[in-house]
């Protein structure tokens, strides 16, 4: 948000904008407290592709885009993480309480405050966040206590007609409202967001303390956030190195074919340069230049429904480096 159209207004907006970019692309808050970066601040007009601002009813804007090689030249000789556009999908069960004192799950054609704010913090943090529809079907399985008593296995089955990477659970609410009378309950802790991480046969669950809404919802989207970097974040070296590694793909019917999928091997945020050893019938060999392990391929790679590990039939993957390409 801009107050005017100012050289000084433009340089605090563009100083402010590299701040949200390089938290976005790298995952990470403690991004912009390195020395590198800080250094790099009041240079960050360089960086920048265009801008160009915008009037809404909340306010006057300017909107920057920064150039993408610069910015994870940027992060990787700074030694901090570059994770990639492809970022895994987070479904959430959000149970809250309503103006009213009655139970409410946020759904995914909520307006309610709840849900506004989540929207705009996982924006702000660069992660996919989807809830559920609460339809007949979702009715039928799930009931509004289901998520508020944080039933699991009610929740996991609910959960899979959506497509997800991440699944969690929550309830937020006033303590000032669930409290006996007589009970003080201090304004730092005066809301409380009790959540779990639901993720195959591993549970983890924790609570959180704020003074408000606000404050709490950031704590729990920041931590969803900053566990989904560490998982898929690119880890950089502070150098310039590479790591090669050969890949197979199966599947590949027509030059076309080979053209899309090269092109979406050298989109990875990871992957530095593509090369075409060999193709023979509709199997293709490529060797890629990675700016990370070979790991963070792979779980990049877990992500993208257009390709996946080749198996046997009895489900087992016979090559790590071996893929079917399906689109």
């Amino acid at each position: 948000m801009v107050a005017s159209q100012t050289v000084a207004a433009q340089n605090d907006a563009i100083r402010n904008s590299f701040n949200q970019v390089l938290i976005k692309v790298s995952g990470s808050q403690e991004t912009v407290t390195t020395p590198e970066i800080i250094a790099m601040r009041n240079s960050a007009r360089d960086l920048i592709q265009s801008f160009r601002f915008e009037s809404t009813a909340d306010g006057s804007f300017m909107i920057a885009s920064f150039d993408e090689d610069k910015i994870n030249q940027l992060l990787t000789q700074s030694g901090r993480p570059v994770w990639g556009k492809r970022r895994p999908d987070t479904l959430m069960w959000m149970a809250y309480l309503e103006e009213d004192g009655d139970r409410a799950i946020v759904s995914a054609t909520s307006v309610g405050p709840v849900k506004q704010k989540i929207d705009a913090m996982a924006d702000s943090r660069g992660i996919p966040i989807s809830f559920p529809l609460m339809d007949i079907e979702d009715a039928e399985l799930v009931h509004v206590f289901d998520v508020w008593g944080r039933f699991d296995t009610v929740i996991k089955q609910a959960s899979q007609r959506y497509p997800n990477d991440n699944l969690v659970s929550a309830r937020i609410y006033d303590r000032r409202k669930m409290s006996l009378a007589e009970q003080e309950v201090p304004l730092q802790m005066a809301w409380q967001l009790d959540w779990q991480l639901l993720n195959n046969d591993l549970i983890e669950e924790g609570t959180w303390f704020a003074a408000s809404e606000t404050e709490v919802l950031q704590k729990f989207v920041d931590m969803i956030a900053d566990r989904l970097a560490e998982q898929y974040a690119v880890e950089a070296t502070g150098e310039l190195t590479q790591t090669n590694v050969e890949m197979k793909i199966i599947n590949l019917d027509s030059l076309e074919s080979y053209v899309t999928v090269t092109r979406f091997l050298s989109s990875l945020a990871m992957v530095n340069s593509v090369k075409l050893l060999e193709i023979s019938g509709q199997v293709a060999r490529f060797r890629l230049e990675l700016i990370g392990q070979q790991s963070d391929l792979l779980n990049t790679l877990q992500l993208d429904a257009k390709i996946t590990q080749k198996t046997d039939a009895f489900g087992r993957v016979t090559d790590d480096m071996e893929f079917l390409w399906l689109q």
